[in-house]
């Protein structure tokens, strides 16, 4: 069964899944809290830092890639990372993940 291991505040936990679904809402069932806002792809709120697994990730839609553009034209110190929103990357496989702040 593939996991989503989310590392909070040098913590790490794994959560198994049995379908695809996004990031946010599989770390939601599981009861493990991320930060979020609109839960729509707009606000970047729920960006996070893709670790490991990126090839277990659907590819980043319109919405997720232009707010992802944006939000790295104000961050530029996260340019070499691999960054997503958790509330539309959908994950299909293993993937290891951090809240960016």
């Amino acid at each position: 069964m593939p996991t989503v291991s989310v590392i909070l505040c040098e913590e790490k936990k794994d959560i198994e899944f049995e379908t695809e679904d996004t990031l946010y809402n599989i770390c939601d069932l599981a009861k493990v809290e991320l930060p979020h806002g609109c839960l729509a792809g707009s606000c970047s709120s729920c960006r996070v830092e893709v670790i490991a697994g990126t090839e277990n990730l659907k590819a980043a839609s319109i919405i997720e890639q232009d707010t992802i553009d944006s939000l790295l034209k104000n961050h530029p110190e996260w340019k070499d990372k691999n960054v997503r929103l958790s509330c539309r990357a959908k994950a299909s496989g293993d993937v290891t993940m951090k809240p960016l702040k």
